[in-house]
């Protein structure tokens, strides 16, 4: 950008941190910084359509009888949930996966403006895709899926009650800190 220095112009007319458009002029803005106005709400107390109304339904409630699903954010209203479920498999399982993902990935140590990034990190997907993942001035080329991942969510995901294939994740964002941070 050549306002504020960011690397951001592979894809987009603007910068999306400042709003500088290739040509080093000012972009029409929104109410945000550079951005578009925000979202119109769906009515006076709700940012989104009830799940209930669209059919659509949680983890939690498609999962097998006995899951342990968690919920940590229930937010209704934008329709935003977070969930933790404890890990299904014994430690020496975890270990052994753990190594697999480790040393069956081609890993990345993009570079911010300010050097490396603390952490390594790779995007996967499905077979067909190629979309590029950002964040911030980084972007990471995607990778298909291993055959790892593949036999991982063979494991996973009918526990979450996804059985169609169809159904289940087409990308994954993986990050590495080697200090175990």
């Amino acid at each position: 950008c050549p306002k504020c220095g960011m690397n951001v112009f592979a894809s987009k007319s603007s910068c999306f941190k400042c709003g500088t458009t290739r040509d080093g002029k000012q972009a029409e803005k929104g109410d945000g910084k550079g951005g578009p106005p925000p979202p119109d709400k769906f009515s006076e107390e709700l940012w989104e359509a009830p799940r209930a109304s669209l059919g659509l339904k949680l983890l939690g409630e498609l999962s097998q009888p006995g899951a342990q699903w968690k919920y940590v954010l229930e937010d209704d209203s934008r329709r935003s949930y977070a969930a933790w479920h404890p890990s299904i498999f014994p430690q020496d399982r975890c270990d052994a996966y753990f190594e697999k993902v480790k040393e069956g990935t081609a890993w990345k140590q993009p570079e911010g403006p300010q050097g490396p990034i603390p952490r390594k990190t790779a995007w996967m997907v499905s077979r067909g895709c190629s979309c590029t993942y950002r964040y911030g001035s980084i972007e990471v080329e995607p990778q298909e899926f291993p055959p790892w991942m593949v036999e991982l969510m063979q494991e996973i995901m009918p526990r979450c009650g996804l059985m169609n294939q169809a159904e289940w994740p087409t990308s994954c964002n993986l990050n590495l800190y080697e200090d175990g941070g």
